[in-house]
């Protein structure tokens, strides 16, 4: 032991030990409870709320057919008009209106407070805590099945978001569907009213036909 000692390389790492020892003893000792203080203040588990959706063409699909769409084109923009509305502001606060605001640990007010939830934390949320997916492996139009994933920092909390949201889009589409149909019956009324008009026009057009030696007769057209 003495000769390592003496030798002058182990002697001068030692020496290096000893007068650095309270810079990284304290360095140590600082970013250690720096990492416990965060494990059990501030970091927050993610858990993930996964929602399996079959999409059917029930509005437009002929008895025929089940449901099932003509084109792989048809399910693909059925899909993504699921995925743009699951991320529509309308829908997203349903969603977060429906479960509240998220417990916070800490909370610093200097003003009023704001209305729950605020277009900025719709906004957020839609970005980062929702996301409309294929199966894996797959894309849009390939299958009818659907994914929406809800992430939040508690587990019953995800799960909550994900019913509320699915929920709400159940509704939004029910409208957009309601609207839709209501859409159809007004062109065809439309359709209906301009052919009466048009077959009133005809009719009224059948005008008194005289013939030699007789009085004139209306001639009647039934159609």
């Amino acid at each position: 032991m003495s000769s390592v000692i003496a030798n002058p390389i182990f002697r001068n790492i030692l020496r290096g030990i000893l007068v650095w020892a309270p810079l990284w003893i304290g360095t140590t000792a600082l970013f250690g409870t720096l990492g416990i203080l965060y494990i059990l203040f501030f970091k927050q588990d993610q858990f993930l709320a996964s929602q399996a959706i079959l999409v059917r063409d029930e509005a437009n699909g002929a008895v025929m057919r089940l449901g099932r769409f003509q084109t792989q084109a048809e399910m693909k923009a059925a899909q993504e008009t699921i995925l743009e509305m699951a991320k529509s502001h309308q829908v997203v606060r349903e969603a977060l209106s429906a479960t509240g605001p998220e417990p916070e640990r800490f909370s610093f007010s200097f003003g009023p407070a704001e209305a729950f939830p605020s277009t900025r934390q719709i906004e957020d949320f839609a970005k980062d805590a929702i996301a409309v997916h294929a199966p894996k492996g797959t894309e849009f139009g390939v299958t009818e099945v659907i994914y929406i994933d809800i992430k939040s920092n508690s587990q019953q909390r995800a799960l909550d978001l994900n019913r509320a949201l699915c929920d709400a889009l159940e509704s939004r589409l029910q409208h957009v569907r309601t609207a839709r149909a209501d859409s159809v019956i007004a062109e065809l009324s439309y359709a209906r009213d301009a052919a009466k008009a048009e077959l009133k026009v005809a009719t009224d057009q059948l005008h008194v036909m005289p013939t030699c030696g007789e009085a004139p007769r209306a001639v009647l057209a039934g159609l």
